[in-house]
């Protein structure tokens, strides 16, 4: 009797299996750090000093979990950041909590920042432009 061969199909299947599953455990590792970080403050919360200043920060259809972990790298620490939070791509363009001037045209995950001033939103402009994984950086105002 021949020995079995693998089947490849199944092979195929669980490999894109596992890799889906790590991906998955990273985004909600990010999702988990970003809630965790901002506690309860939502990034569209009505701001204490009048007028709410959002940063949003729209990635690339390929955009790796070490990008994202990179792009909150940089938001997070500012001091001029109240709160980031993520924005799923099938929920971008019907969040009715984003501003039209943040709202993207087609489909797309982003980072939304709420931030103090205006100074910070040009720092983190030029600090994210460019950058891998940014699609584009817009901001309220």
């Amino acid at each position: 009797m021949p020995p079995k061969r693998p089947n490849k199909v199944l092979i195929v299947f669980l490999a894109a299996g596992g890799t889906l599953l790590g991906v998955g455990a990273i985004a909600v590792a990010i999702a988990l750090t970003m809630s965790w970080q901002g506690g309860a403050k939502s990034p569209t919360a009505p701001s204490t000093t009048g007028q709410q200043k959002l940063v949003a920060v729209f990635l690339n259809d390929d955009v790796t979990p070490t990008q994202m972990r990179e792009i909150l790298q940089t938001l997070q620490p500012d001091p001029g950041v109240i709160s980031v939070a993520y924005v799923a791509r099938q929920h971008s363009e019907t969040s009715t909590q984003l501003p039209p001037s943040i709202r993207p045209n087609q489909p797309t995950a982003l980072f939304v920042a709420r931030i103090r001033d205006t100074a910070t939103i040009k720092a983190l402009r030029q600090r994210l432009a460019g950058r891998p994984g940014v699609q584009d950086v817009k901001d309220s105002e």
